[in-house]
């Protein structure tokens, strides 16, 4: 069978800006993905993962990694991975954008054995090539849990301004000290 690339999406579980992890459920099992190639199922058991530190793109642009899988592990519901992020400009994007702008994980595997059942592809065999952090994940069952992030960058850098107080007295706007003239 010919090899064919199938990228779908889940949606960012948390991440957390001090240790710069963004972890989340990559692929779930028995559950219908709306896939560039059409709606699939990838059944339980059926992706095989060559290399545990596969590469976190932006987007599936292979010219933008934003880090590397630290953990993979699966469950009965799915496959889930935690990814180490750069400390880079797009890593610290890729944290804060996490919380709510880009919350998707989109695979893209390779396609080894399938079959097509009432117009859906049920994957029985197939390969994990990367792991992209999207806007738009396909998977209705992945939601975010916590986005530690942003959140916690957000309230280092935000301080409410308050003016300084002085005991310098108030100034007058020069337009209201001039002489009112008639019209």
């Amino acid at each position: 069978m010919e090899t064919i690339n199938l990228t779908f999406s889940g949606i960012i579980e948390a991440t957390d800006s001090t240790r710069r992890i963004i972890a989340g459920k990559i692929l779930p099992f028995g559950e219908i993905g709306h896939t560039n190639v059409g709606d699939v199922v990838f059944e339980k058991g059926s992706v095989n993962i060559p290399n545990s530190r596969f590469k976190l793109l932006l987007e599936h642009d292979p010219k933008k990694p934003l880090g590397r899988a630290v953990n993979v592990q699966q469950t009965d519901s799915g496959i889930y991975a935690q990814f180490k992020v750069a400390e880079t400009t797009a890593g610290n994007d890729a944290l804060i954008e996490a919380s709510d702008l880009r919350d998707g994980l989109s695979v893209g595997v390779k396609l080894n054995r399938s079959e097509e059942r009432n117009g859906i592809i049920y994957v029985t065999s197939a390969e994990l090539s990367e792991v992209s952090l999207v806007h738009t994940p396909a998977f209705a069952s992945a939601a975010v849990e916590s986005v530690l992030a942003s959140k916690t960058s957000q309230k280092k850098n935000k301080k409410k301004y308050q003016p300084k107080k002085t005991n310098q007295p108030k100034v007058r706007p020069a337009w209201k000290t001039l002489p009112q003239h008639p019209r």
